[in-house]
């Protein structure tokens, strides 16, 4: 991470050009033979591929194809992902793209403000080790990618029946200065997915012991069946004189633009295509909030903080979070169209003994160690992809 402020309007151009010059950077290869199925384009030059059938060992139940990029600019993101519901089933399309648009620290004196991946640093993805990998994680590509198969505890139980859930996932650390930048994908066994960011390092220089946000600024652009005609629906449920009520409404009417995560409507951000299941109902994908609370900056052109949620029409050179208020005021339309979701994950960072400070005898701070790793992100939950409980008998 580099000291110093930043203009965030000089960024935008920026950062398009990392996203549009990610599928250049390396010759192609696939992480995992696969075969490519009638109707399913190969992946491009410099993309990844990579099969995982569930549950792991076989018989195959479930499977995701998952396709993915990694670049010193924006670290790792994925560039497609699909999902089978059973063995005789063919491939559902769930993902394009899903990537961190910026990564926002601002410190709470009020001048520091630090724009990780737009400010464009000498930044570098680092190279793991088998230390870091696990004893289960496996290198890829000279140890910049980590790839894992994870137990992620009971997926579902009723009384002697139980199934536990598995995970594939993928992650790579983004090396910012003083900080380590963690993305980590995790594709469920059940047809759900979630992003993280983790956060680690040192403390930034002359700051060691002020306190600091880390905004994970995501762009997930779903493409369900076909992307021309999925619609965005906000999800809501609240309590009346002791009856409650669930509220399915079009995304700010029907049109882009922002909204607020409100704790007590356990609100979500639902993605819905125009296909249905086997039992007629609309398939679709709900954005599930894992949050530490919602910050709302108030410096030049940090109004993109101001909503949690985003939605708007996929447009190939809209690739900047931070530009998200001046997308929206166009005001198109984001029902029955090719949609992008745009998600605010934040995590506060007041630091502690734990992570290495201590004053010295002058009174100044002194680091002798680092920064525990702070997380933020969502998890993309499916909705009627399955017509019953995923891998039940």
């Amino acid at each position: 991470m580099r000291k110093g402020r930043f203009a965030a309007g000089l960024l935008g151009a920026a950062a398009a050009v990392v996203f549009l010059s990610l599928s250049a950077h390396s010759p192609h290869t696939t992480a995992q033979p696969s075969k490519v199925r009638p109707g399913l384009k190969p992946p491009g030059p410099g993309i990844y591929e990579i099969v995982q059938e569930f549950p792991v060992g076989g018989p195959m139940q479930t499977a995701w194809k998952v396709r993915y990029a990694a670049n010193a600019r924006v670290g790792l993101m994925i560039a497609g992902a699909w999902f089978k519901t059973g063995p005789r089933d063919g491939w559902t399309k769930i993902l394009e793209n899903v990537r961190l648009s910026e990564i926002f620290v601002p410190y709470n004196d009020g001048e520091t403000r630090l724009y990780d991946i737009g400010a464009a640093g000498a930044y570098s993805l680092e190279r793991h080790t088998q230390a870091d990998a696990g004893p289960n994680g496996k290198l890829l590509h000279n140890g910049q990618v980590v790839r894992e198969l994870r137990d992620d505890g009971v997926l579902w139980k009723y009384y002697n029946q139980v199934r536990r859930a598995q995970d594939l996932t993928l992650w790579a650390t983004l090396g910012a200065t003083n900080y380590n930048y963690i993305t980590e994908y995790s594709f469920r066994c059940d047809g759900s997915f979630s992003c993280r960011l983790g956060s680690t390092g040192k403390n930034l220089s002359n700051h060691e012991t002020m306190g600091h946000m880390h905004h994970g600024c995501w762009r997930i652009d779903l493409d369900l069946g076909d992307p021309q005609h999925n619609s965005a629906y906000l999800v809501k449920w609240a309590e009346r004189k002791g009856k409650a009520k669930d509220t399915v409404e079009p995304f700010n009417n029907g049109v882009e633009g922002g909204a607020v995560w409100n704790a007590e409507e356990f609100t979500r951000v639902r993605i819905q295509s125009n296909q249905k299941n086997a039992q007629g109902n609309f398939t679709s994908y709900e954005l599930v909030p894992l949050r530490h609370g919602s910050p709302r900056h108030r410096g030049h052109r940090e109004e993109f903080t101001h909503h949690d949620f985003w939605v708007t029409p996929y447009v190939w050179n809209e690739q900047y979070y931070v530009n998200l208020p001046q997308y929206v005021a166009k005001k198109r339309r984001i029902t029955d169209t090719n949609v992008v979701l745009w998600y605010l994950t934040s995590a506060y960072h007041l630091p502690r003994d734990e992570d290495g400070i201590f004053l010295g005898p002058n009174g100044q701070a002194q680091v002798r160690g680092v920064a525990l790793a702070t997380w933020c992100g969502f998890e993309m939950r499916p909705r009627n992809l399955f017509e019953k409980s995923p891998l039940y008998p």
